[in-house]
């Protein structure tokens, strides 16, 4: 049985993500200042996916952190999270705000086999502002949790512009955001001027490290 080692939870708040472009972004650049590679792409294909054992708000994000724990090579099951933060193997609708989820995960934890494991999330509020964050995540096999409509979706991918400005600056700017629901795995995505960035209640990240790596 997994057993948490600390009952102190670390409170968390880390600017992450992307979304429909960066503050750099809105700026029009002058004619001949920058090359653009358009349409570049930063995807996870392997991602391992575990489908919420009951439909209905709490289960689908702790199947995401399912995911996303297990990409990094971390086994703990949904209903550890559901009963953690429920008392119980509830179905809740009411969403759940990222503060409270963060408390849930964080802290120092005993595995099965007996590794000792940090977890700690990395969570923004509202639409997503930094497309490099997000790329580099996905680049380094690092999945994440992007709430939308009030509902928890695994990110999988994203398309963007790149720019290279003659300065040596570089921004990237977000095209589509790839998405798969926790539910049954359908895709679904979210398209730079079609749909509303207000709809996005946040971002989540867990990042896995060993215990002494955080002290």
């Amino acid at each position: 049985m997994l057993r948490p080692r600390s009952l102190t939870l670390l409170a968390v708040a880390a600017a992450i993500l992307v979304a429909t472009g960066s503050s750099l972004a809105k700026k029009k650049p002058a004619p001949g200042s920058l090359q653009q590679n358009p349409a570049q792409t930063a995807e996870l294909p392997d991602l391992p996916f575990f489908p919420a054992a009951q439909k209905c708000e709490n289960w689908a994000w702790a199947a995401g952190v399912q995911s996303i724990l297990k990409a990094q090579g971390v086994n703990i099951q949904q209903d550890y999270w559901i009963t953690k933060a429920n008392a119980g193997e509830v179905c809740v609708d009411t969403p759940m705000q990222l503060p409270d989820i963060a408390d849930v995960i964080d802290g120092d934890y005993v595995l099965d086999d007996g590794d000792k494991v940090h977890l700690e999330s990395r969570i923004l509020a509202g639409p997503p502002t930094d497309v490099g964050t997000i790329v580099a995540s996905i680049n380094q096999g690092r999945p994440m949790l992007l709430f939308w409509k009030n509902h928890a979706f695994l990110l999988l991918g994203i398309v963007y512009d790149e720019y290279f400005y003659v300065n040596g600056q570089r921004l990237l700017e977000a095209r589509e955001i790839k998405l798969v629901d926790p539910y049954d795995r359908k895709p679904a995505s979210l398209v730079k001027g079609q749909d509303d960035p207000g709809e996005i209640g946040g971002t989540l990240e867990v990042i896995v490290g060993p215990i002494t790596h955080w002290r």
